[in-house]
């Protein structure tokens, strides 16, 4: 077992490659916009860090909004919050 990036322990992947775990809010992401934040974070690290795209394992893990919290509340009960503030 790997631990991916942001200390996430992922048994999905296999021994001598590179996890990285994107933790993203689940709404409405299209699998074109996933295909392209895999390919975005697959070649920074090949640009930035020299790593083999081969090896890279990228994961996307589509969070419910309610189930992420954000200064102590859940993402939607921040985001009303914050929408009934004035400007």
């Amino acid at each position: 077992m790997n631990d991916c990036s942001f200390n996430r322990n992922c048994d999905t992947c296999p021994g001598q490659v590179l996890c990285h775990c994107l933790q993203i809010t689940e709404e409405a992401v299209t699998d074109e916009q996933k295909k392209t934040l895999i390919a975005g974070v697959t070649n920074l690290l090949k640009d930035t860090l020299g790593k083999n795209p081969k090896t890279t394992m990228v994961i996307i893990d589509e969070i419910n909004i309610d189930n992420w919290g954000i200064a102590g509340q859940s993402v939607r009960d921040y985001r009303e919050t914050i929408a009934k503030q004035p400007a």
